[in-house]
């Protein structure tokens, strides 16, 4: 990247005041920490370790019990996406935005990359680390709804089992 732009650009007010966001202010989460919360969430249901014969010994009680933690699990990882899908969308209108003012505003020290391509390449470049960070925002969403997902196909798993001790009942009676 040639040395004009870049160094007009890190000196920017706009500039260092976003990427204080991202490092301290409204974008600061700890992706990592949720990434972690979403894996032990998954990790830890009850219904990965269900087996017939325990089960079956107090089934309504399992039931009651599976159904109130995959709720709860579910909720927390709602509101996780719900976080973060803010803050990608925060993010992303901010990006636009000053990816828009960059282009602008130092339109004269671009010139030096010649092409088209290569200033929109030497902008994207400046907005590598706040890219970064949408990524890692977009991960944990994803994240969150696999979770969210396979908790919803174990909803159905349980009331399929429901469904199958009632025919069962009615069956003896």
């Amino acid at each position: 990247m040639k040395n004009a732009f870049k160094t007009a650009v890190l000196k920017d007010k706009r500039y260092k005041r976003f990427k204080e966001m991202i490092e301290q202010g409204s974008f600061a989460l700890d992706t990592q920490k949720l990434v972690e919360e979403l894996e032990t969430l998954h990790s830890t249901r009850k219904m990965r370790r269900v087996k017939a014969p325990a089960f079956l010994k107090n089934a309504q009680q399992h039931i009651i019990e599976l159904t109130l933690e995959n709720t709860a699990y579910r909720s927390r990882s709602v509101e996780i996406m719900m976080q973060v899908f803010r803050l990608m969308q925060n993010i992303n209108e901010h990006i636009k935005n000053m990816s828009i003012y960059l282009q602008s505003q130092y339109n004269a020290e671009l010139k030096e990359f010649g092409t088209v391509e290569a200033r929109r390449n030497a902008v994207s470049n400046m907005m590598f680390t706040f890219t970064k960070v949408e990524g890692q925002f977009r991960l944990v969403f994803e994240l969150a709804q696999f979770v969210v997902k396979d908790i919803d196909q174990a909803g159905y798993g349980i009331k399929a089992i429901n469904d199958a001790m009632m025919l069962g009942v009615k069956g003896n009676h």
